[in-house]
């Protein structure tokens, strides 16, 4: 279950005055403990099967000798 403790006043503020105005914005903003952790999980996760699927891509590379 997901639960919310965060204060929208301060989310509004921090969005609007320090990411907002960053050079360089994150693409994604996960904020609040939870969604940290979601997304902690789920890097890991994207991690976990780019290793276990990078074995494959070798295999697929195409051949110098073969014209296209």
């Amino acid at each position: 279950m997901i639960t919310s403790n965060n204060d929208p006043q301060k989310l509004s503020e921090i969005v609007y005055f320090q990411v907002a105005r960053d050079p360089n914005p994150p693409l994604r903003l996960p904020v609040g403990e939870d969604a940290v952790g979601f997304a902690s999980g789920r890097s890991a996760d994207l991690s976990k099967a780019a290793q276990t699927g990078g074995v494959y891509s070798e295999a697929v590379k195409f051949s110098s000798d073969r014209v296209i």
